[in-house]
């Protein structure tokens, strides 16, 4: 019985914080989106992780959201020149996340 009302109370919070987050984000200058988009985009571009990553998710950005374009432009790059490097495409729609393609090493695959 625990699990369950645990499992309510994080379900709560969940929402709670996604309703939040949807007011700052609205809130936010484009300017202001902008440079935060670049500061996401330096900082995943340039981690250790990212770079010796054999395959990457991401979600299409939505209009309030931190862009990922530049991400996605260098993972297609990297797709591109490696025959080894994946790219999972996914777009998130309330709370279920869908596979739109997927690109290996320069073949790509749309659902």
């Amino acid at each position: 019985m625990a699990s369950s009302s645990s499992s309510f109370g994080l379900a709560a919070a969940k929402a709670a914080l996604r309703k939040d987050m949807k007011k700052v984000l609205k809130g936010m200058s484009e300017q202001s989106r902008a440079e935060q988009s670049a500061a996401v985009a330096r900082k995943v571009l340039s981690s250790g992780e990212y770079r010796v990553a054999k395959g990457v998710a991401i979600y299409l950005s939505m209009k309030d959201e931190v862009d990922t374009f530049e991400i996605m432009k260098d993972v297609f790059r990297q797709v591109n020149i490696s025959p080894s490097s994946s790219l999972f495409l996914y777009k998130q729609q309330r709370s279920t996340a869908s596979l739109l393609a997927t690109f290996q090493g320069g073949v790509s695959s749309f659902r």
